[in-house]
């Protein structure tokens, strides 16, 4: 029970003493009228609790915990069913609310005349919008999982899309003529992966929001690590003459062989060095079996 359907009815409780001690004073006309206004606050308390009551359980169903399987994908039945329950939730509220804004109207004047019942009305407009924000927060994370399960497929599925771009595009930048159908290629991948990006960025936010999902995101961020680096090759694409591509590829080639080269003097010393330590020991070895001191003299 929440604190504000406590309070009411504390509250309930309280008129109903003060109706037993007016009902124990002499009648008169101003008894008489007292005696109703007390009938009709308590009245209206009552119904305060029932909807206080109402809101409460509709907040209380909306705190379901989602049910994800870290190693399985985010299945549409899931979905579903999550925002099944959401719809009847909020529908719910919807009923409650329409009749709360009915008998609100319909007594307003007696709630305008009691500071006890406008003070009531105050918590129950909080305890509805809590309720409000409770359903949305649910939807937000209803249209999370929408949103990981459609960008963790999309993504995964954009391998074979970029690796056909990729062999399309090639070609084009070996021949200067063909320098505009290049650039139109690099103009339909660059709005292709903008797409990429903007379900990237909403599986993130999904992940931020149900960190259930957090185990799915590596993969997730692999598939989107090699779409974005066959897109930066595709974008870098662009025609040069024969003797300047044998220029990047001698220079290429030089940079290669430089690495190799450094490799292998490394390797070449690492095993110099192991052969002279090998060799000492031998030598210690050999001294050990003739008994002498193999001790070096100390300062």
């Amino acid at each position: 029970m929440s604190a504000i359907v406590r309070a009411l009815v504390i509250m309930i409780l309280s008129v109903g003493s003060w109706k037993v001690a007016v009902a124990q004073q002499p009648s008169s006309p101003a008894t008489e009228e007292t005696a109703e206004s007390v009938v009709a606050v308590s009245e209206i308390l009552l119904r305060f609790s029932q909807f206080a009551a109402e809101l409460q359980g509709i907040t209380d169903a909306t705190n379901v915990q989602v049910d994800v399987d870290p190693r399985m994908p985010v299945s549409p039945e899931l979905i579903h069913s999550y925002e099944q329950h959401i719809q009847s939730i909020e529908q719910s509220l919807r009923s409650v609310l329409t009749r709360w804004d009915t008998y609100q109207i319909a007594q307003q004047y007696e709630i305008a005349a009691s500071d006890t019942l406008m003070s009531v009305m105050a918590s129950l407009d909080e305890l509805r919008q809590a309720c409000a924000d409770s359903i949305n927060k649910r939807k937000q994370v209803c249209q999370a999982l929408r949103d990981f399960s459609e960008g963790e497929q999309y993504l995964a599925c954009q391998d074979t899309v970029y690796k056909k771009l990729y062999k399309k595009a090639f070609p084009l930048s070996l021949v200067a003529k063909s320098a505009p159908l290049l650039a139109k290629l690099q103009a339909r991948e660059a709005l292709l992966f903008a797409d990429v990006q903007a379900r990237y960025d909403k599986v993130k936010g999904a992940v931020a929001l149900v960190p259930a999902l957090a185990p799915r995101m590596p993969a997730v961020d692999d598939d989107y690590i090699e779409l974005k680096t066959v897109s930066e090759k595709i974008q870098a694409l662009a025609y040069k003459p024969l003797l300047v591509r044998l220029k990047d590829y001698l220079i290429g080639f030089a940079a290669v062989a430089m690495l190799l080269l450094f490799f292998n003097m490394m390797v070449q010393k690492y095993q110099a060095a192991k052969k002279v330590r090998k060799s000492m020991k031998q030598y210690n070895d050999m001294l050990k079996n003739s008994g002498m001191n193999t001790e070096y003299p100390t300062i």
